[in-house]
């Protein structure tokens, strides 16, 4: 018995079932926004992988390893983003996949060559 006398059933919330139902659809909709960033991460690095990879087979022959490749491939994609939005072909790398891959490679390989010139002749090799 509770406090004012009348008996409740075990499991009963003050909420209601329309209020559990509210937090039920709350947690899928948070559920399933966690969902939609890990894959878009998880994407991410996959195409900043191969992009990485190709980029050390032209400038070496063979791929670099796969932090290496993750690392060229990611902060190629940034480079070469800005590089091709500088000479009017940006949009190039929102095609889907083959445009992030291809700002990708041509990131890493400036970066590279770059990175070559000013500070190690050895560097990416």
């Amino acid at each position: 018995m509770s406090k004012s006398g009348s008996i409740t059933k075990r499991g009963d919330s003050e909420l209601g079932w329309p209020a559990t139902i509210i937090i039920g659809i709350v947690v899928v909709l948070v559920l399933f926004q966690i969902l939609d960033v890990l894959s878009g991460l998880i994407f991410g690095i996959i195409l900043a992988t191969i992009a990485g990879m190709i980029a050390g087979q032209v400038l070496r022959g063979r791929p670099y390893s796969f932090l290496m490749s993750l690392g060229l491939g990611f902060f190629g994609g940034v480079v070469g983003q800005v590089l091709l939005g500088l000479i009017g072909f940006g949009g190039l790398a929102d095609i889907p996949l083959v445009g992030s891959i291809l700002a990708g490679v041509i990131g890493a390989v400036v970066l590279v060559f770059g990175m070559r010139a000013v500070k190690d002749g050895d560097f990416g090799r």
